[in-house]
């Protein structure tokens, strides 16, 4: 007859509670270590390089909170070092209704003159560069007798271009020209898919931008901002952060699918809030890859959406010589160039009665 197992003594559970407890401390403190040993790091507020200027400073001044957009740029005169010892101060100067200045004047609109707008990113509103460097201004130099407003935020896509229009868009009937800014990105801005929403998940609630998807229909719905709590310690510890955004990557991977689809039918959208109030739009292709052009190319020639893809500049716009040194955005040579894109294309179309 065998005998009952001898129960274990309270002394000996607790040690193998205490054994098993370090156990699964010490497998932690070997991951962690071995992950950052390979690159991973604990979460950090983004930068695009690490610069002698706090980007993340300079992106807090520069923006407020937006019920609609999420952000936008905060009113103001603002002036911060450059980026590197050889570049000068910046200075950024902020109309009340967030559009950049774009000439010595701070003038309100005239309605009885013909209006260029540009809307887009941080390229179009010309992140880490003065006032005067922007392509905006750069046109409104050459185009004195037209009303020029650069309503570029850092951070938007499509979506938040096409909403500043809706707002900024007078109703007159002036003759106008809307250069849209595009980026290859502001396909996933758009739908705020998982390569974006890591932006926005630092420690703290954080604020979500809006963003827009298709119904069962396939139709547009747009997404107001929201908010999200993080992940706790993951700025702290580079397992957690890694764990949120391999769950972010899973979680959110159904919203790339659509986003070519959501990107048509925003930009046509644009086209209609355009033609009600005798505007063209006109896309500017900034920063777009060889790849990114054989895509947008026949889907705004299918839409019969005007474009112009900056040839010179694409060409030079992923070289280092061209952009703010320390920083990573395109500098000023590069907005004369694309300057020089939106001009051309207000010359070449001057029979259709633009401007």
């Amino acid at each position: 007859m065998s005998e009952a197992p001898t129960p274990e003594s309270p002394k000996r559970l607790s040690l193998m509670i205490i054994m098993i407890i370090l156990s699964l401390f010490l497998a932690l403190v070997l991951g962690e270590i071995g992950l950052r040993a390979v690159g991973f790091k604990p979460w950090a507020p983004w930068s695009l390089i690490e610069t002698s200027v706090d980007n993340r400073y300079v992106a807090a001044m520069l923006a407020e909170k937006d019920a609609v957009h999420g952000w936008q740029n905060s009113p103001g005169s603002y002036t911060y070092p450059g980026y590197s010892p050889e570049v000068a101060e910046i200075v950024v100067n902020i109309n009340d209704d967030g559009g950049r200045v774009t000439g010595i004047a701070k003038t309100p609109l005239n309605d009885t003159q013909d209006s260029i707008f540009f809307v887009g990113g941080s390229i179009t509103m010309g992140y880490a560069i003065s006032d005067d460097e922007t392509m905006a201004w750069k046109v409104a130099a050459r185009y004195p007798d037209s009303n020029v407003f650069n309503y570029g935020v850092p951070g938007y896509g499509t979506l938040q271009a096409l909403q500043t229009l809706e707002e900024h868009l007078p109703k007159d009937q002036t003759k106008k020209i809307i250069f849209y800014g595009l980026l290859e990105h502001h396909l996933n801005r758009n739908v705020l898919d998982a390569t974006w929403i890591t932006n926005f998940i630092g420690p703290g609630k954080g604020s979500l931008p809006p963003y827009a998807e298709l119904d069962e229909a396939g139709n547009i719905v747009r997404k107001p901002p929201s908010t999200r709590m993080p992940w706790p310690l993951k700025d702290k510890l580079a397992m957690v952060q890694l764990a949120e955004r391999s769950y972010i990557e899973t979680a959110f991977k159904s919203r790339s699918k659509d986003k070519q689809e959501v990107f048509r039918q925003l930009m046509l959208e644009m086209v209609e809030l355009g033609k009600a109030n005798n505007a063209e739009v006109v896309v500017l292709f900034l920063k777009i890859t060889d790849k990114g052009r054989e895509y947008f190319r026949p889907l705004l020639d299918d839409e019969n959406i005007s474009y112009a893809e900056c040839t010179e500049a694409g060409n030079l716009v992923f070289q280092d010589e061209y952009r703010v040194t320390g920083e990573g955005h395109p500098n000023g040579e590069i907005n004369t160039l694309f300057a020089d894109c939106a001009s051309e294309y207000i010359e070449q179309e001057s029979s259709k009665g633009i401007l």
